[in-house]
């Protein structure tokens, strides 16, 4: 498992060390460290590769953002799921291929 977010290296690194996930994530892909931020292609492109990837199938975005994780993701070719955990409303025309409210819901997806 991957984190993959936007923001500064050492504040990421930081949260995801002193969070009990920790134990679970093989590497955290961060903006600050590939030179471009979510949702651009470069930034996929940097993720894929690093985290060695070659089958896109075989992968999944969650994320909380319509636009930087499931739009990105979408454009990408990449099944997403937008973690909903507020029941907010979808005005926008950006469409995930699942949608959840608690993160145990992925248990299902996966």
């Amino acid at each position: 498992m991957f984190i993959v977010t936007n923001g500064l290296s050492h504040i990421q690194k930081l949260r995801i060390v002193n969070s009990k996930i920790e134990p679970y994530i093989t590497d955290i892909l961060i903006s600050e460290d590939a030179g471009c931020t979510k949702p651009g292609k470069k930034f996929f492109d940097y993720s894929i590769k690093r985290a060695g990837i070659s089958n896109l199938s075989e992968i999944i975005i969650v994320g909380d953002s319509l636009i930087t994780d499931v739009f990105g993701g979408n454009e990408y070719g990449i099944d997403t799921c937008w973690f909903n955990s507020k029941g907010k409303i979808n005005k926008l025309k950006i469409q995930p291929k699942f949608e959840i409210r608690e993160l145990n819901e992925l248990l299902n997806i996966i």
